[in-house]
């Protein structure tokens, strides 16, 4: 397996903080919602912990989870959160998928490995330059899809 951080060509993206955080709070203003109709309803320093706390995780997840991508291949993450590394030659089908408020790209290889990569990413210009530049070929389903969907 390759080294993401040994190679001098590799380009780190990062997602979008503020769609996470506001999803995430969204959600949970959902639930709270719920505690209030149901006369559970919490305190003011509980709210504002929770809502600390949210921002926290949010921010984590945003360090943590990157996309890379380098010469030979991308390296992306599972939908358990495991890194994956797939190289350009093993990639042989793309699509969309919507999970409520997120758009993410499902990539697939041959031997079935499947990663996400999400369509907020900070510099999703830069990310879209990178793969037309590191997987070459116009018919690759990456590059393909990339192309078909400004």
């Amino acid at each position: 397996m390759h080294n993401p951080s040994g190679d001098k060509k590799r380009k780190v993206f990062r997602s979008k903080y503020l769609p996470g955080f506001l999803s995430t709070l969204f959600l949970c203003g959902v639930i709270e919602w719920i505690f209030v109709n149901y006369g559970r309803p919490h305190s003011w320093p509980q709210l504002v912990a929770s809502v600390l706390f949210i921002a926290l995780f949010t921010g984590l997840v945003v360090f943590l989870y990157r996309v890379i991508v380098i010469e030979e291949g991308i390296y992306a993450y599972t939908w358990y959160g495991v890194y994956q590394y797939l190289a350009w030659q093993d990639i042989i089908s793309v699509s969309r998928m919507n999970i409520p408020g997120f758009g993410y790209l499902r990539v697939v290889t041959q031997r079935g490995a499947v990663v996400w990569v999400p369509l907020f990413l900070k510099n999703f210009k830069e990310f879209r330059e990178a793969i037309l530049a590191y997987a070459g070929d116009p018919e690759h389903p990456l590059v393909k899809y990339l192309a078909d969907h400004p």
